[in-house]
């Protein structure tokens, strides 16, 4: 006659190890997605979760004392050790989320006190389960399943290592509820990361009470709350894998969004522009180049300056918190201002006009600079005056080692003035239609991947 009970509870851990391994081949098949970058630390966590069921299926089925020692040793310190892999997966992503460009490098340089304090418990207490704690078992039966076992009895020094072990593991993830953390992200990135914190404490608290307090008092309900923690599992490998909301994510601002978008964007800047050099970016009135210009300002060693003109679409949202240094040239104004967001705004008028400029190169010497807005320029100067000023620019930059950026609506210019200024210029860029192709020295069109662009970056086009 077939013991029904002893198999519906191999069938759920065998069904809990089965939807765990799946889960954690979710978690590898991640594509652009937030937690991305501890996405070994999470695999490693599902590989541990899985020992701990596999570790329980066994002792579930021995009567030998010392063997179900062993593998109730094996079970908690599986979750110690992920313990400590999911502290270091929040500290990651905390400090990911303010803005570290190498969270692993800062993690190492200056490790958290917080994180230091935790693991050094978690590990004090990994070694005491294997060299002074002795574990005691009595005779009993699993609820709801009705079969006669061995339920491990902690006496009250065990739980409370396990338990300081529990609270230092809760206190990392309260750091991802923190409003430093969500104020920083968009509201819909916000919610993913809020939601991940409350599901890995949910996860723990449920390991905490089904493996150590409830079989204290007598209870043996862990198949169950094994299967509850695969369900959230499952919901986290879902959210591990999903792209997290592209769209706001990349429109949000973040140092990570940024950086996600300077490496596509030097598929337009992918030569070497070399000290002094300088380059001529021909736009259209609809191509979107403006985060292109973004990340040729803020990717250089120095701040960069950027001369444009007041209303321009170039100008940053949040001034105040710019990458970058912008001035302003203005009609209307009689004196040089700087407003609080640090932008400086100035007349234009020439010798305002030339002053400045040779201050704004000299003192950022071997940086970067933008001038904005040629056509703009031409309109209320006329063109020889914005030559003058280019050709005076150019000087400038070749002899303090600064790299120019010039930019110029060429659907708007005759032939002959195009050609003076890309007789300037040691490169020259046209962008018609958001396609960016490198006329001199000559490189086939791409593509370039905006805050918009959700789909695989275009292949190389000849014209």
């Amino acid at each position: 006659m077939y013991n029904w009970p002893v198999i519906i509870e191999i069938l759920l851990s065998v069904a809990v190890m089965g939807a765990t391994a799946y889960h954690a081949v979710l978690v590898m098949h991640q594509k652009l997605s937030y937690f991305h970058s501890v996405r070994y630390l999470l695999l490693s966590s599902y590989i541990l979760f899985g020992t701990v069921v596999a570790s329980e299926t066994v002792l579930s089925q021995v009567s030998d004392v010392n063997l179900a020692s062993l593998m109730l040793k094996m079970e908690i310190s599986a979750v110690i050790v992920a313990a400590i892999l999911l502290s270091i997966s929040a500290t990651v992503l905390t400090l990911q989320a303010k803005g570290h460009e190498f969270p692993y490098r800062a993690l190492f340089n200056s490790p958290p006190l917080g994180l230091v304090l935790t693991s050094s418990i978690s590990i004090f207490a990994f070694i005491s389960i294997w060299s002074i704690f002795n574990f005691k078992f009595i005779v009993g039966e699993k609820v709801l399943l009705g079969v006669t076992t061995l339920i491990p009895q902690q006496d009250i020094v065990q739980i409370g290592t396990l338990a300081l072990v529990f609270l230092g593991f809760v206190w990392h993830q309260t750091k991802l509820l923190s409003k430093d953390i969500i104020t920083l992200q968009p509201a819909s990135l916000s919610k993913v990361i809020r939601s991940t914190g409350l599901l890995w404490i949910v996860l723990s608290t449920t390991l905490f009470m089904v493996n150590g307090t409830f079989r204290t008092m007598g209870i043996d309900v862990v198949e169950f709350g094994h299967l509850l923690d695969s369900m959230v599992l499952g919901i986290l490998a879902y959210i591990y894998a999903k792209p997290t909301t592209l769209l706001e994510f990349f429109a949000s601002g973040s140092p990570l969004a940024n950086e996600l978008k300077r490496k596509h964007f030097t598929k337009v800047f992918d030569f070497d522009i070399g000290i002094g050099k300088k380059v001529l970016l021909e736009v259209d009135s609809v191509s979107d180049y403006i985060e292109l210009v973004h990340y040729f300002l803020s990717s250089g060693p120095k701040p960069g300056i950027c001369i444009t003109y007041k209303g321009s679409s170039i100008l940053p949202s949040d001034l105040e918190n710019s990458a970058f240094k912008v001035v302003e040239l203005s009609m209307s104004a009689d004196r040089i201002t700087v407003s609080k967001g640090g932008t400086v705004e100035a007349p234009l008028f020439k010798k305002s006009v030339y002053d400045l400029l040779k201050w704004s190169i000299e003192c950022n010497a071997e940086g970067r600079l933008v001038l904005d807005g040629l056509t703009h320029f031409i309109q209320l100067l006329g063109i020889d005056e914005v030559y003058s000023i280019v050709s005076y620019i150019s000087e400038l930059c070749t002899r303090n080692g600064v790299q120019l950026l010039l930019i110029l609506n060429y659907q708007v210019h005759k032939l002959e003035v195009i050609s003076a200024f890309e007789g300037m210029a040691d490169h020259v860029i046209q962008f018609e239609r958001n396609r960016a192709k490198q006329v001199r020295p000559y490189t086939s069109v791409t593509r370039p991947v905006t805050s918009n662009d959700q789909s695989k970056p275009s292949q190389p086009k000849l014209e």
